[in-house]
Parts: C-alpha cells; sequence; structure tokens
C-alpha cells in the first residue's frame, strides 16, 4: 500500500481540520472562553496521522532499498512539503506588519521563524500562535528519523518511553507551554501505529464488526473526563489533573481511541463511515488541510475587520487556502514528486550497476 493508496487519510485530515476551525469560531467568533475539546483533538488527530504517515513511508523506503533509507531525500521532501506555505505565511505577515495592521515582537519573530514556538505560545501573538503545532512537527522529523536510521533496535523502545513519559509531564503541570514535552506522545503513537499496523491489522480482521464500535463509543468519554470529572468531583484539583494528562482531547485513553480508528478508517471498507470520510468533498478538504490551518488565524484575529468577522472569515479563509494550495502547495508538490521519481531512478540504476559488476566478477561455470 502506496502513500496515494492509503484509504480515509484524507477523510481525517478533513475532520481535523473542520474540528479546529469551529472550535475557533466558538472561541474568537461567539467568545466562549472554555477551551472547545473539538479544538484540541484537531491537532492530536494531524500529529497521529503524521507520525504514522512519516513511519510509513520510511518502512516502505527501507524495504524496497535493502534496510536503506536517505535521510537527505527525506528531509529535502520534508522541505518543500511544509517551508512554502509556512514562509509565505511569514511573509505575509512581515508585510502585514509593516502595514501596521499586525504587531510581531522580535521574539515572535524568532521563534516562527527557527520553528521553537512550541517552546512558548506566549511569545507570540494570536495570528503566529498556531505555529507551536509546526514547531513541534519540524523537531519531530528532526527527531524520529534520526531514531529510525541509526537506531534500528530502539526504535519501539523509544516510542514507548516518550509515550510513558508524557502523561506525567502534562500531570506534573509546569510545563504546559511546552508543546514538544506535552504532546508528543502523539507523534509517537502514530509512529507506533505503523511499526504494528500489519499486526493490529490481523487482529482486527478477526473481530466481531460489533466490536469494532467500541473505540467510537469510548471517544467520547474520554473527551469529557475533564468536565465530568468537574460535574462529579467538584473542587478534586488532583482527579481533574489526572483526566487531563491521561484523557480529555490528547490524552493516552484518546490516542488508543484514535489509533483504532485510523486503522479501522483505513482497513473496512463498504460501511458509512468510510464512505463518509472518502467521498470527494471530505477527501478535497483534507487536501486543502493544511493551507486551511496555517492561514486560519490571521483571519481569527480581531485586526482584519471585516475579514475577520464571522461569516465572512470562513469565506476568506477557503478562499486564501484555495489560493495557497494551488499557487504555492501544488507546485512545490511536483518538484518534490519529480525529486523522488529522479531518486528512485538513480537508485535503480545504481543497483544494476552493482549486479552486473558483481556478475563480471563471478567465474563462468564449467
Amino acid at each position: 500500500m502506496s502513500k496515494k493508496l492509503i484509504p480515509s487519510l484524507n477523510g481525517l485530515r478533513a475532520l481535523s481540520i473542520i474540528f479546529v476551525l469551529a472550535g475557533h469560531t466558538e472561541l474568537r467568533s461567539f467568545h466562549i472562553t472554555d477551551d472547545p475539546p473539538g479544538m484540541q483533538v484537531g491537532v492530536t488527530i494531524f500529529f497521529l496521522i503524521s507520525g504514522f504517515l512519516i513511519t510509513w513511508l520510511l518502512m516502505q523506503e527501507e524495504r524496497q532499498n535493502n534496510g536503506r533509507i536517505s535521510l537527505k531525500g527525506f528531509y529535502i521532501r520534508r522541505a518543500f512539503r511544509i517551508f512554502p506555505v509556512y514562509y509565505t505565511l511569514l511573509l505575509v505577515y512581515f508585510f502585514l506588519q509593516l502595514a501596521g495592521i499586525f504587531q510581531f515582537t522580535t521574539a515572535s519573530w524568532v521563534s516562527s521563524l527557527t520553528y521553537t514556538k512550541y517552546l512558548s505560545p506566549r511569545w507570540g501573538e494570536w495570528e503566529s500562535g498556531h505555529l507551536w503545532s509546526l514547531s513541534v512537527e519540524e523537531h519531530f522529523y528532526l527527531v524520529w528519523p534520526t531514531v529510525f536510521y541509526f537506531f534500528k533496535r530502539f526504535r519501539v523502545p523509544f516510542a514507548l518511553a516518550v509515550m510513558a513519559v508524557v502523561p506525567f509531564v502534562r500531570l506534573w503541570g509546569h510545563f504546559g507551554d511546552l508543546h514538544m514535552f506535552t504532546r508528543a506522545d502523539a507523534l509517537m503513537a502514530g509512529c507506533l501505529l505503523a511499526l504494528y499496523y500489519e499486526r493490529l491489522t490481523g487482529v482486527l480482521l478477526t473481530l466481531p464488526r460489533v466490536w469494532l464500535l467500541l473505540p467510537f463509543a469510548v471517544m467520547p468519554l474520554s473527551l469529557s473526563a475533564k468536565r465530568l470529572v468537574k460535574l462529579f468531583f467538584p473542587g478534586d484539583i488532583p482527579l481533574a489533573k489526572m483526566a487531563v494528562a491521561f484523557s480529555a482531547s490528547y490524552g493516552i485513553l484518546t490516542l488508543l481511541c484514535l489509533g483504532l480508528i485510523l486503522a479501522i478508517s483505513i482497513n473496512f471498507a463498504n460501511n458509512p463511515w468510510f464512505r463518509f470520510l472518502n467521498n470527494p468533498v471530505m477527501n478535497y478538504i483534507g487536501k486543502l488541510s493544511y493551507s486551511l490551518y496555517i492561514w486560519q488565524q490571521m483571519f481569527f484575529s480581531d485586526k482584519l475587520w471585516p475579514a475577520s468577522r464571522f461569516p465572512y472569515n470562513i469565506a476568506f479563509i477557503v478562499i486564501t487556502a484555495l489560493l495557497s494550495y494551488h499557487l504555492v502547495e501544488t507546485p512545490f508538490l511536483r518538484i518534490k514528486d519529480r525529486l523522488r521519481v529522479r531518486t528512485r531512478a538513480v537508485r535503480i540504476r545504481t543497483r544494476a550497476a552493482q549486479v552486473r559488476k558483481t556478475r563480471i566478477g563471478q567465474p563462468v561455470a564449467a
């Protein structure tokens, strides 16, 4: 199964960006102060898919090349995928600051340009606050492929260790803004899902179909854990912290449910859920999800009136994302694909030359 043949991923990306947009609409347009759980679970889905897909692609490359992967090729492809839209946004922000519309501090610019926003979102204003998630992604790209390439025997222990430690970091509570250390378990959950995907699929295929509904049923309870604790155990601060650390929008229980839902969504067709995720509208929204996420924050600002006023802001987000996808993303994705094809062709020629050289060096049979 190649990247292009993995079903449901774009549909799940579409759901995640819809959750984020709905959450920001509640916060900014309707001034609901409580953090909507759907908004954070949307980011969690992004992380889970990212960990899964990156690991899956690395595994495919490793299988096709006798256990070898090209870190250089990986980082070139990631740069063509992430950088163009990201730095286009920062360029637009630069001109908006020159025009006196937005005001960004020096710390905000430095953390945005260097992908260190995850150290503290307070370094940035609302318009750049969402870039913390991209900074987490970029540092994941630095750490995980290195572990994958140089420490093959420690892939699973490393991922498990991160998943074991992060909930206790959240429980401790002193690193609430250090998102690399409070959200990395979602990325690692995706990595583990890819590493054990074939085994997990084998187990899921043996289960009665009714059991596959379990993660869908548990998920709302996990997302509501903090509110349920407040309702039934008001004033119990330690229990509320436990709910956030191990369930809520990004806890281990939620990750377990989302991981199972991801595996089920890929493997089980001929049902309403699969058809919903893979219909043309969801597929297209999923393709737009990166541009939608990058550009949406500026239109939830209060400094672009009337473009930041609901429902006009939603229209501006969609229009800007469409322009971004077709004018910035797509051209660079084509370049990335050409580089991948060229690299593969060079690899095939090199392998063929090695085979010929080996055969030439062999003695002729009597």
